[in-house]
């Protein structure tokens, strides 16, 4: 999952490059970014079920990192997402997606109680959720 996290974030950094290049329109970059955002909710899909069933979750460290690597993922691309100036109605639905599911990473939310790191990691997330919605 963090290798799949990792590919995710070097595509939006591609692109978050690709997009400050002012001679490149955004309809030219709109086909990676709809489907990176698209391998993005999968993998937040993968996160939030191992969350919320609590007997499949992996140790917590494991954890903290693939929480850590879904925030730096979801930065780039709210990073992303401001550079454009045109969205299609398939990003439109992920990123809708992604915020929802975002949204609900909580310490308070989730069935179990995790270490205050934890808790940062999703009061990050749930932050930058907001800006996504």
């Amino acid at each position: 999952m963090q290798t799949d996290l990792h590919l995710v974030l070097s595509e939006l950094q591609n692109i978050t490059r690709l997009c400050r290049a002012p001679e490149i329109p955004d309809e030219q970059l709109l086909g990676r970014i709809d489907s990176a955002s698209g391998i993005c909710l999968a993998e937040l899909r993968t996160i939030h079920d191992l969350l919320y069933r609590p007997q499949s979750a992996p140790e917590e460290a494991m954890l903290e990192g693939i929480l850590a690597s879904l925030s730096i993922v979801l930065r780039e691309m709210r990073e992303l997402v401001r550079c454009l100036s045109v969205r299609s109605p398939y990003l439109t639905r992920n990123l809708e997606g992604v915020a929802r599911l975002a949204l609900e990473i909580c310490a308070d939310c989730v069935p179990r109680r995790y270490a205050p790191n934890m808790r940062e990691w999703m009061d990050i997330i749930q932050t930058v959720a907001r800006d996504l919605s």
